[in-house]
């Protein structure tokens, strides 16, 4: 869950930030979204999760809201130390992030929360809405680059009357304009389908049957956005079970490697080298640099290059030629090829599988090694 959340809300940990200060903040900062922002909402109310990566100075850098400002609040220029007075704070004490050029109103993350967060691109917002957003979003900010935190700059807010999906919120509302517009976000029935399908697709099939997305939307309405009882209601449905979605999944790369460890009995000392391979695979970790983050589908996965891949990591795993992990190679010595497959696999080889893994051992004396990473390369073990 924590995978596929951090992956909704992405912040890419590559992006530098353009002023000096802030250069690759985000990788020290993107240990941080991962536990606090994201990790302990998984099995929460949306509307928690939503707020904590709205907040946190990883997606303020990422989608660069920390910079936004309401237009027409400073003078032309940069604002620097003494420049005086900005509504009402002298501007010589104004903390460090402050001091840059007035860019103006940002949209990004006004434009990202509905699109990829919550509605989903055909959820029935606006342009206007975008910039209503972003101006509600004003102020909210990061108070020095040295140890970023949360902080709502009045200064930096747009004060004025604004309308999001319909809903007036009156001038004067100060950071309480964002808090709104979470709320508004996380109660809108085009959010509690968005987050359904995107669930169903992750953890049934790439297409998932509209009637479940239905059921676990009802259930997202109903419980306030509960994810626990979205996720019940799509683990317990008769789809989740059903023939069409078992093994209807392809592994990404890092489900891959991962499993692939996992299933020989590996043990790790030193990540890095795994970390390196499945960014070769097409997946590097934390540095997806669209916002979109990577596809829930397999077709993004299903390339010969990708393929391939996925074979010669598997040859290599098994012959402990994986550096910083050693795997348990005792475990297949005196076994047989079905005693094998059902080891790794979970259960018996599919026939076609097993006709491929035959065919490939005819005329040889196969040893365990070599079954074992056949099995681990077979489309049987690239599916979950």
């Amino acid at each position: 869950m924590v995978d596929f959340w951090f992956n909704h809300f992405n912040v890419d940990v590559g992006k530098n930030v353009a002023q000096a200060q802030t250069q690759n903040l985000l990788h020290l900062l993107i240990g941080s979204y991962e536990r606090d922002a994201i990790r302990p909402h998984v099995l929460g109310h949306f509307k928690d999760l939503l707020l904590a990566t709205a907040r946190h100075p990883a997606m303020l850098y990422y989608l660069d809201n920390w910079e936004s400002i309401a237009p027409g609040s400073f003078d032309v220029g940069p604002f620097a130390p003494n420049r005086g007075i900005v509504n009402g704070v002298p501007n010589s004490i104004l903390p460090g992030p402050f001091q840059r050029l007035a860019h103006g109103l940002n949209e990004n993350y006004g434009r990202e929360v509905m699109e990829l967060h919550t509605l989903g691109v055909k959820g029935g917002y606006t342009q206007d809405d975008v910039i209503a957003v972003a101006r509600c979003f004003t102020g909210w900010t990061v108070r020095d680059p040295a140890n970023p935190q949360f902080v709502f700059a009045s200064f930096m807010h747009d004060f004025g009357e604004k309308t999001v999906l319909g809903h007036k919120i009156p001038a004067g509302g100060g950071e309480q304009d964002g808090l709104q517009v979470i709320d508004i976000l996380a109660h809108h029935p085009s959010t509690a389908r968005f987050i359904s399908r995107e669930l169903a697709q992750r953890f049934v099939a790439d297409d998932p049957p509209q009637a479940l997305v239905d059921r676990m939307a009802q259930t997202f309405v109903k419980t306030d956005g509960d994810l626990r009882a979205v996720l019940q209601t799509m683990f317990t449905s008769p789809e989740f079970f059903s023939e069409g979605a078992w093994q209807a999944k392809l592994k990404s790369p890092f489900e891959m490697v991962v499993s692939a460890v996992r299933a020989m009995g590996g043990e790790t000392s030193d990540a890095l080298t795994l970390v390196q391979k499945i960014a070769d695979l097409g997946e590097p970790l934390y540095n997806k640099l669209e916002p979109n983050g990577y596809p829930n589908t397999g077709e993004a996965w299903l390339s010969t290059v990708g393929l391939m891949g996925r074979m010669n990591f598997s040859m290599a795993l098994v012959a402990g030629k994986v550096p910083g992990v050693t795997v348990d190679s005792e475990r297949l010595a005196g076994k047989d090829e079905a005693t094998i497959e059902r080891d790794l696999l979970g259960r018996q080889a599919s026939p076609q599988t097993q006709a491929a893994i035959d065919k490939n051992l005819e005329g040889i004396n196969a040893k365990p090694g070599l079954i074992a990473s056949l099995v681990l390369g077979s489309p049987d073990f690239q599916r979950r």
